[in-house]
């Protein structure tokens, strides 16, 4: 590993935290409260920059394990630092609780340790949005926006990108990164705006639209979303949820008019087929707890899109609906949005791939002598795809199982400890049982917390990149 050179992406990064502070720092002291939270830890950030900017400058490009290794260790540090503002805030945190909120926080999980939102300052609340909105497109990918290498940044936006591949919509990666920050952006503006016209406070539109984007799901209120009592307000923020669990590269389409190419898209139109039909699905067999078709349909519409696209936002306590329309939710749990959006979980697009596979190795059964290729948007699927897809599922359930035995150790819900993993590592945050919409993880152990922790981190940057961190050949530094 070249480390001068990680270590150089590491300051940079850092530096970008630090800028980043003054946000809540203005908001802290706009409303009165304590700004030393937020002054301590930029004091860290500009420290530790500065120790790790001391090193010999190169000027070599990061190759491929040098971006991965820079990519996961960035986002151990931006969230390690991202905890002091929890930690110095007062409200008597222990560091890991501090750091469980943080990681949950900038992986776009939304799982929290705290109880109740009461007594939380308005400038730590939107450090809470705030690591959501960063954490949602990336953090690297943010800090290619100001400046980064062709080579460099391609190799770091593979560590960092969500899905079997990773790709540039324009010729230069900070191009790319530019316009892909043009369109959250937007998107996150223009919904905070309607929020706004709905009756929101100002502060609680910009702070949902914040988590809306980066498909966190973080709340405001103890009630949630359930305490503005605005039904249109609701289906304004189911309908971003979906928005922003599409792959960005299909806005790119719209925005040059190909139309054609956005609604041609395989994934897209499964991701749309799943979303339609598990509303479908839920909306009679919840009809009775409600009375309503209207509200069933309100309730499910909600509860699928902030599922699917891992927003987790949550308008019912579906942790008490019916077993079929649970089991609905988990599959969708287990989905996610499309690759390239902020959504997490394993991707439509890789459910269509093995669903592909699966059909092809039947025909092969049937016609053994006809040669059969898997095809995704009228393109061959390279055999190396294929067998990376199948070896994230078998990451994925070998994470799944492990995370499991763990928390089964110390918690006799059964139902809630699987829900709970499974929702943590599509981080998506609430799952079922004691672990439902209602809950939070502050009553788990600290051995759990850095479990669940370090799920998070794996599966927000898809196994690898953090997997590559306990490989030894990797800690052989070089020039």
């Amino acid at each position: 590993m070249r480390i001068n050179l990680v270590l150089s992406v590491l300051a940079r990064v850092l530096q970008l935290e630090l800028a980043i502070l003054f946000i809540p720092l203005a908001v802290a002291f706009f409303y009165g409260e304590s700004t030393s939270p937020y002054l301590l830890t930029m004091g860290l950030l500009a420290l530790s920059s500065l120790i790790f900017m001391l090193r010999p400058k190169s000027n070599k490009a990061l190759r491929p394990k040098d971006g991965f290794a820079a990519v996961a260790l960035s986002w151990v540090a931006i969230s390690f630092f991202g905890a002091f503002p929890f930690y110095f805030s007062g409200l008597q945190l222990s560091f890991i609780d501090a750091f469980f909120e943080a990681v949950s926080g900038f992986t776009t999980t939304g799982a929290t340790i705290f109880t109740t939102m009461a007594q939380v300052p308005r400038g730590l609340i939107f450090w809470r949005g705030l690591t959501q909105f960063i954490g949602g497109m990336g953090i690297l990918l943010f800090m290619m926006t100001m400046t980064a290498s062709s080579a460099s940044g391609v190799n770091m936006l593979k560590g960092e990108s969500t899905g079997p591949t990773a790709s540039k919509l324009l010729p230069r990666i900070r191009e790319t990164a530019r316009l892909l920050y043009r369109i959250y952006f937007t998107l996150t503006g223009l919904l905070a705006l309607l929020l706004w016209f709905c009756g929101f406070p100002l502060f609680d539109a910009i702070f949902t639209a914040m988590c809306t984007a980066g498909t966190g799901g973080f709340g405001y209120r103890d009630l949630g979303l359930a305490a503005y009592n605005s039904p249109l307000a609701e289906g304004i923020i189911a309908l971003f949820m979906f928005l922003f669990g599409i792959n960005f590269t299909l806005y790119f389409y719209l925005m040059r008019r190909k139309v054609r190419d956005f609604w041609a898209d395989e994934e897209f139109r499964l991701y749309l087929g799943l979303t339609l039909a598990a509303i479908l699905l839920i909306t009679p067999n919840i009809f009775t707890l409600y009375g309503s078709w209207s509200t069933a349909l309100r309730h499910s519409a909600f509860q699928v899109t902030g599922v699917i696209s891992t927003t987790g936002y949550a308008t019912a306590n579906y942790a008490n609906w019916p077993a079929f329309s649970k089991a609905i939710l988990l599959l969708l749990t287990l989905c996610g949005g499309c690759a390239g959006s902020t959504g997490g979980g394993l991707k439509v697009i890789r459910i269509l791939l093995v669903f592909k596979n699966i059909k092809s190795e039947v025909g092969k059964l049937l016609h053994p002598r006809i040669v059969r290729t898997n095809r995704l948007q009228g393109r061959n699927v390279p055999d190396d795809a294929m067998k990376a897809t199948l070896m994230y599922f078998s990451l994925y359930a070998l994470f799944f199982i492990c995370f499991s035995v763990i928390l089964a150790l110390e918690n006799p819900d059964f139902e809630g400890v699987l829900a709970a993993v499974l929702a943590i590592i599509s981080n998506v945050g609430p799952g079922l049982g004691s672990m439902g919409p209602l809950g939070n993880f502050s009553l788990f152990s600290n051995i759990a917390k850095i479990t669940l922790s370090f799920g998070m981190f794996a599966t927000r940057l898809e196994f690898y990149p953090v997997l590559l961190l306990f490989a030894p050949s990797l800690w052989h530094w070089d020039d």
